[in-house]
C-alpha cells in the first residue's frame, strides 16, 4: 500500500501536466563536448515551438548530453512568446520548476533531485543515468516520438510532443560523436 501511495504521489505532477498536451515542431542540433581535443560528451539540443501557436505560447530550448563520466545532463529553458513573435527580444523567460524528457517505450529521463541553476537564472540543470540518457538521445536522433514536460514556478504546465528533426549532417555528427565516446570508454 505504501509503495502504491508513493507511486501515485510521484506521478501526480505528470498527471497534472498531462492536461496541457501541445503538438510541437522540434528542431535538433547535435552537440559535441571536447576537452584538449578529446570527445568527453555528446548530446542533442532541441528547440520546440507549438505546431499551432496560440495568442501566447511556450517556446522550449532544451538539451540532453551523455558524458564520459557515465552520467547524463539535461539543461532546460523556456520562454513565453507572444503570438506574432517578431524578435528574440519579445521572449519572456519562464522560471522552471520541473521538467522531464520521454521517448516512447522508455521511462522518463527525469530529475531525481531538485533542479539546479544553469549558467543563466532561467536555465535549470538535472542529471539522469547514463543508460537512460543514451537511450533517450538515440530515440531523439532517430525520430522516435518524444515528449518534453515543463512546469514553471507560476504553475504553467505543458507537455510538448513530436519528433526531433535533425538534418542528415547533424545526425551523422551525433553518431560520430557517440562512436568516438564509446571507443574511448571501451578501450
Amino acid at each position: 500500500m505504501r509503495s502504491s501511495i508513493a507511486t501515485l504521489l510521484a506521478c501526480t505532477p505528470l498527471l497534472a501536466a498531462a492536461q496541457s498536451m501541445i503538438e510541437s515542431s522540434f528542431t535538433g542540433q547535435a552537440l559535441s563536448n571536447t576537452k584538449n581535443g578529446v570527445t568527453v560528451g555528446c548530446g542533442i539540443r532541441v528547440v520546440g515551438l507549438p505546431e499551432t501557436p496560440a495568442s501566447s505560447f511556450m517556446m522550449i530550448d532544451v538539451s540532453l548530453n551523455i558524458y564520459d563520466s557515465g552520467m547524463g545532463l539535461a539543461k532546460v529553458t523556456a520562454s513565453e512568446a507572444p503570438s506574432g513573435l517578431r524578435s528574440i527580444n519579445d521572449l519572456r523567460p519562464l522560471q522552471i520548476h520541473n521538467a522531464w524528457f520521454k521517448v516512447d517505450g522508455l521511462q522518463p529521463a527525469a530529475p531525481t533531485r531538485p533542479l539546479v541553476a544553469g549558467e543563466t537564472p532561467e536555465s535549470k540543470l538535472f542529471t539522469v543515468s547514463g543508460k537512460l540518457a543514451i537511450e533517450t538521445l538515440m530515440g531523439m536522433a532517430f525520430e522516435e516520438p518524444l515528449k518534453i514536460a515543463i512546469s514553471t514556478v507560476k504553475g504553467l504546465e505543458t507537455i510538448s510532443f513530436g519528433t526531433v528533426k535533425l538534418s542528415a549532417q547533424q545526425r551523422e555528427q551525433f553518431v560520430r560523436c557517440t562512436s568516438e565516446l564509446s571507443d574511448r570508454l571501451t578501450k
